[in-house]
């Protein structure tokens, strides 16, 4: 709504009450039938939904990201990553609503974006999907290891493959049935999950650094 002020009220053109303005007592009566509050003009209705599409697109481009970057992360660190990606595919829904949204206003009969507003989202959907695109390998090359010669790995309680890219405790030499086979004490439980294609097993670990970060020693 915009303020539409009686022509026999002293106010400066423009004026926009803040809340809880009430006019001077003391001023004369509007006209008959005055209406002192008008719709807004159907441009500015339309950039505002333009403006508020594009904060939508905008919010879930970073949510996409912060989720694509934390899944990258997480795999590096032999974490469990799936969360992350969860958040990553909530924020290309809302990316999907955002684009809707703006072509929706857009055939409303919104004008074209701003330069700079342009300039703002392609350079964001640009990073998001660069960016999407790297995280999204690092996760998918990790889901995809399997416990053979000189896979990486780190420790905790158990032993997580990691790609040897990232900072690792062990090396896999190479995938046993028997811990006893392993010389040494150096064998060690890999667990299996539902994302990844190895299943639970036993492997024999090409490097002595087992300790995990309570002290404890990993080994069968």
């Amino acid at each position: 709504m915009r303020f539409n002020p009686p022509p026999n009220w002293p106010v400066e053109p423009g004026f926009t009450p803040p809340r809880g303005w009430e006019p001077d007592p003391a001023w004369p009566r509007p006209p008959a039938g005055w209406r002192t509050w008008l719709p807004d003009e159907p441009h500015v209705v339309l950039r505002r939904d333009q403006l508020r599409a594009a904060a939508v697109l905008g919010a879930g481009e970073a949510v996409a990201l912060a989720g694509v970057i934390g899944a990258a992360v997480a795999a590096l660190r032999g974490e469990s990553w799936l969360g992350w990606v969860v958040l990553a595919v909530l924020g290309v829904a809302v990316t999907v609503v955002g684009v809707r949204k703006l072509r929706g206003v857009r055939l409303d009969g919104a004008p074209r974006p701003g330069r700079g507003l342009r300039w703002a989202l392609a350079v964001a959907t640009s990073v998001v999907v660069v960016v999407g695109v790297g995280a999204g390998a690092v996760v998918v090359q990790t889901a995809l290891l399997e416990p053979t010669d000189g896979t990486c790995a780190v420790v905790d309680e158990y032993v997580h493959l990691v790609l040897c890219v990232a900072p690792h405790d062990v090396v896999v030499e190479r995938s046993i049935d028997d811990p006893a086979c392993c010389p040494q004490d150096l064998a060690a439980w890999v667990p299996g999950y539902w994302y990844s294609l190895h299943d639970d097993g036993w492997v024999c670990l090409l490097d002595a650094h087992l300790e995990a970060p309570d002290g404890s020693v990993v080994a069968g």
